[in-house]
């Protein structure tokens, strides 16, 4: 049994991050780049998402950053971020083992304002579909908290987790690491929001002129590497967004909404190798409007290499 589990890891591993969050602003992350992000949110979600498009085959980053729902500083009591790293083989979801976990709560009674409940940190490994402790199977740090300087509060919470396992390395991993966009000059961020901006309109055209065959071909990293990440026959994912986008230019009842440079901002990942545009309401730039109410939105992940905007994600 001990050695089909670890096979696991060495043939078509699925990682997934289970979440709970309460009452607070958050990012899920996943090697510097967020997995999911709520602003504001005051109520209460739970959520299963898979990791493996952000997974390293090696050594990996998993945490969250956690911040105030207002510029108090200070986090409403029952505000709370659980999060979980497991892993399962291809098909057994039934057969989840949990790498590792954390649990963030307010505590106004805490000299810090909170606490932080996590798994044990060090070396494990498989046996009769468990995690037993000792090992080098899978080895988990101690937890890493850091000031997040975005926001008055807030803080990056992370474990370095090493896994090796037979997931390719993501292009995204050897991209170029781009400068602080938060922190630069007005003049140098307004010429990478105008560059990412030109990059998004090719295909604001392509959906534009319901000419979808002009910019499949922009999509072909974020394509292929989520069919190697989830185990799909090739050309799975490029069928899906290249339906879904037909479908989305020939709707009539969909309008698409302009992209004005002013009315967009730069995303920038925490590892500062991703980027994205959003509007001012946090939604992707491009965006379609129902006629009925609601809208279609495509979040479009990039990267940089050799001058050049990359669609990864």
């Amino acid at each position: 049994m001990e050695g089909d589990v670890v096979n696991v890891l060495n043939e078509k591993p699925v990682f997934t991050v289970d979440f709970e969050a309460r009452s607070l602003s958050f990012k899920v992350v996943i090697n510097g780049v967020s997995l999911f992000d709520e602003y504001y949110h005051g109520g209460s979600m739970a959520l299963t998402l898979p990791a493996n498009h952000y997974f390293h085959p090696e050594n990996n980053q998993v945490g969250f950053m956690v911040a105030p729902l207002d510029e108090s500083g200070r986090f409403n009591a029952g505000a709370l971020l659980k999060v979980s790293l497991n892993v399962h083989p291809q098909g057994e979801q039934e057969s989840k083992i949990t790498i590792l976990s954390m649990t963030f709560k307010s505590d106004s009674d805490a000299e810090q304002g909170y606490t932080l409940e996590h798994s044990e940190s060090g070396g494990y490994h498989f046996n009769n579909g468990r995690l037993i402790a000792g090992g080098e199977d899978v080895t988990v740090s101690d937890p890493i908290v850091e000031a997040e300087g975005s926001y008055e509060g807030a803080k990056v919470i992370y474990r370095n987790v090493n896994a090796p396992n037979s997931l390719p390395l993501w292009a995204f991993f050897n991209s170029d690491v781009l400068p602080d966009y938060y922190a630069a000059s007005d003049e140098d961020y307004y010429a990478a929001r105008d560059s990412l901006l030109e990059a998004h309109k090719v295909i604001h055209r392509g959906i534009e002129s319901n000419d979808i065959d002009s910019i499949i071909h922009l999509f072909d990293e974020r394509n292929r590497e989520t069919d190697q990440a989830f185990y799909f026959e090739k050309g799975t994912t490029e069928a899906g967004i290249r339906g879904d986008l037909e479908r989305a230019a020939s709707n009539e009842s969909l309008t698409l909404v302009p992209l004005v440079p002013d009315h967009v901002g730069v995303v920038q990942e925490l590892n500062r190798k991703i980027v994205s545009l959003d509007r001012e309401n946090f939604a992707p730039a491009i965006m379609l409007l129902r006629d009925e109410g609601g809208a279609a939105v495509y979040a479009l992940h990039f990267r940089r290499e050799g001058g050049e905007w990359i669609l990864t994600r």
